[in-house]
């Protein structure tokens, strides 16, 4: 399929953690090739990416290892001191806003 061979860096072993605020074009389409794929894909309330721990404990809980997010969640969830949120991810998207890296 056209998603599959645009995007091929979605594989169908992936689980899709994304939230509405990192859905620009390619922050919408690669959830949307991981559902041509079969992927199980999450989308997160706003609430929850508002706070962050919780945003978190649902990487955990849907063994998420494909985050599609913005850099400023990223940065938030890197400051988490218990590193078991991330321990499943294999790939991050950063999508939505542009990369500060100065901080």
């Amino acid at each position: 399929n056209w998603s599959a061979r645009t995007y091929p860096m979605i594989r169908k072993e992936d689980t899709i953690l994304c939230h509405l605020a990192a859905t620009t074009l390619g922050g919408t389409m690669l959830p949307l090739t991981g559902l041509t794929q079969g992927c199980p894909i999450f989308i997160a309330p706003p609430e929850l990416v508002i706070d962050t721990h919780q945003f978190a404990k649902m990487l955990v809980l849907y063994r998420v290892n494909t985050l599609i997010t913005m850099p400023s969640l990223l940065k938030n969830l890197l400051k988490i001191k218990d590193g078991q949120a991330m321990r499943n991810l294999k790939t991050i998207y950063l999508t939505g806003e542009a990369y500060d890296d100065t901080t």
